[in-house]
């Protein structure tokens, strides 16, 4: 068959209730920040850790305040990975 014109497909992760270690992936862009309930949208996640390598130390990555407005919860970044907690079982679709 021919491989002209395919496409990739983007990715579906499977959640499942408890922790997870999940990546930050885009189709569009190589690196970046998104804004973390607008990544995790789809999911009904609780609490997020990243680890920082250069000051060894755990990232919380908190939600929404409950506003709203989804700007003003915390940041995750585009390559990187993530432990998020997740209160029931879900698709991560990026």
């Amino acid at each position: 068959g021919a491989s002209d014109g395919v496409q990739n497909v983007p990715p579906a992760i499977p959640v499942v209730k408890g922790w997870n270690l999940l990546p930050v992936a885009s189709m569009n862009v190589s690196s970046g920040n998104v804004v973390a309930d607008t990544y995790f949208a789809n999911l009904d996640w609780n609490k997020a850790k990243g680890w920082n390598a250069t000051t060894e130390l755990w990232i919380d990555v908190v939600s929404d305040t409950g506003d709203g407005d989804l700007t003003d919860g915390a940041n995750v970044v585009i390559g990187k990975g993530y432990w998020v907690f997740a209160n029931k079982a879900g698709t991560l679709i990026p």
